[in-house]
Parts: C-alpha cells; structure tokens; sequence
C-alpha cells in the first residue's frame, strides 16, 4: 500500500494539469535583457585568469565599498583578475543615479533592465554569464559570488592552474537531494514546479567557479530550459543537460567558515554570511599573517559529488 507521503504526492500530481514545469522548451528561457550601464571591465587586461561577478542589490553601496577595500582590491590586471559588480533596476530613480555616479567613479558595475528582486536572481545569473561572453571572452575562468562572501582571490588563482581544462564547474557541491516541499522555506518549491523527486547535482549558489567552455555551454543550453526561482539548482539543470558533474573543492564554504586570521589567508577560498563590518575585520586580521607559498595540487583538493 502506498505510504501517506506518495497519496499525497499522487494527489498532487491529479491536480497539475497543463501547470506542470516542462523539464525542457523551444526557445522559451529569457536572457536578452538590456544593458542600463554596461562597462569594458577586461577591455584593458591582456589576460584574464579569473572573472569575479558579484551579485549585490542596486541598495547595498556599503557592499560593494567594503568589497573594493578588501578583497576586491586584488582584482587588477597585474594579478590577472577581474571583477565586475551585476545589478538589477530598481524603481528609485534617484538611487539609480547614484548607480550611474558610482559606475562612472568605479567602472566596475553592469546593470540590466530586469528588477531587482530575489526571485530574479536566476534572470541575474545568467544575464551575467551572458555579460561574460559577449564582453569577456578572455576569461579562463568565471566566478559567480554573492555579495556577503569573503572571496580568496591570493590563492583561488594558483588552485584553479591545477584544474583539468575543458568543462567544469566547482564549489561547494553536493549530489541529488530533495526539493523542499515545506511552504514556510525560503527555498520552497511546490510539486508543480518541479515533480521530480530529487534535484541534480549542484553547487552552491553562494559562490562557485566554471570554466568559460562550460559557460559558452551553459548559455546556449539554457536557452531551452523553463525559468526555475533557484538559480544554483537552474545551473544544476544546465550542468546536467551537458553531461557535466559537479565537483566539490576543500576551502569552498557555503556558511561562514570559523575565523582566525591564518585559516582565512591560507586555506579558506570562500565563506558566507559576512557583514561588511565583519569582513573588513577578517580581512584586516588576516593581512597580519604570513601568506605560505602553496603548490596548486595542494590547494585543489576536491570529490566528485
């Protein structure tokens, strides 16, 4: 006999109808919105070894200096990195404005014109791989950060030199796991959303790392796979629709990893849920260690998840 759990999944399924999220489409994803403020980020650089796209809120000003004092400020063409703020519109036409002025002052923000909003962070996403294509083909590799992380851009460089070429995406992954069906979840997803029982490999949305083949890839696929609310697991969908698997790398942290000032220069890649006064705190600590000089087999420690 089927157990509660399935009579309830049956009888939600009864109820989809045509609502049902297709698994694939012709054409129907959307990702051909319009520049507002679209800057020549690695016009200048000869090399790009690594491209960063930070996702802040058009609001969060704070966020982006702090970023800039701290572990942005390694993003230079000597180093080989670039970085690159993606923002939303917003409807306050007078912080707007003060976007332009911080873009014009910076030249480091791309906005396009879709709003801002947690549910478009998916839209957010790819409009910013999209960026990455059109405007940074030189890129080796491409970054996708949110703006509350610590990002280790001293050591990220030399791990990702031991990293196989051709297709590949790493973080903080894990194998299939099941959506959550509870409605009191930020990440809730209701079964006709989505009707399968687990979801596919993915890596964390707070910060991960593609190769730019697998980016070219993960634009082109995208285009036939329905909108989906989650971004890291929409990436996922791609990932599987290229036959790529996730691979999970020591030091990629999707919470906030324990702090001491060494840890954090030598062995943290990333961590979570940072303030920008607790970040310029880190930060500031950890510039009084001694940065060791890591081999990259050392530093790219991984599993295929």
């Amino acid at each position: 006999a089927p157990t509660q759990f399935f009579r309830r999944f049956l009888h939600g399924l009864s109820n989809f109808g045509n609502d049902v999220r297709a698994d694939t489409c012709d054409a129907c994803f959307k990702n051909d919105f319009n520049y507002v403020i679209n800057r020549d980020v690695c016009g200048s650089y000869d090399e790009v070894d690594l491209l960063v796209l930070i996702m802040t809120a058009p609001k969060e000003t704070v966020v982006r200096g702090t970023i800039r004092d701290t572990w942005g400020s390694l993003c230079t063409k000597d180093r080989h990195i670039a970085c690159v703020f993606i923002l939303g519109l917003t409807s306050d036409v007078q912080l707007n404005e003060k976007i332009k002025s911080e873009s014009s002052k910076h030249s480091d923000i791309v906005q396009l014109d879709f709003k801002e909003s947690y549910g478009n962070l998916t839209y957010k996403t790819m409009s910013g791989f999209r960026w990455s294509r059109d405007f940074c083909s030189k890129a080796r590799f491409v970054m996708k950060a949110d703006g509350d992380m610590y990002i280790n851009l001293e050591l990220l460089p030399t791990l990702l030199s031991a990293v196989p070429r051709g297709v590949f995406i790493g973080g903080n992954c894990w194998g299939e796991q099941s959506p959550h069906r509870s409605k009191s979840s930020k990440w809730y997803v209701s079964f006709q959303n989505y009707p399968h029982k687990n979801f596919p490999p993915i890596c964390s949305g707070t910060a991960y790392v593609i190769s730019f083949s697998f980016l070219q890839g993960l634009v082109a696929v995208s285009q036939n796979l329905p909108f989906f609310h989650l971004e890291d697991v929409f990436v996922g969908m791609a990932a599987k629709s290229l036959g790529v698997r996730p691979v999970s790398i020591k030091g990629f942290n999707n919470m906030r990893a324990a702090f001491t000032p060494c840890s954090y220069r030598n062995e943290v890649m990333t961590s979570h849920y940072l303030d920008p006064f607790v970040l310029r705190r880190y930060w500031k600590m950890s510039r009084n260690c001694v940065l060791q000089n890591r081999t990259p087999k050392e530093l790219y420690v991984f599993y295929n998840v």
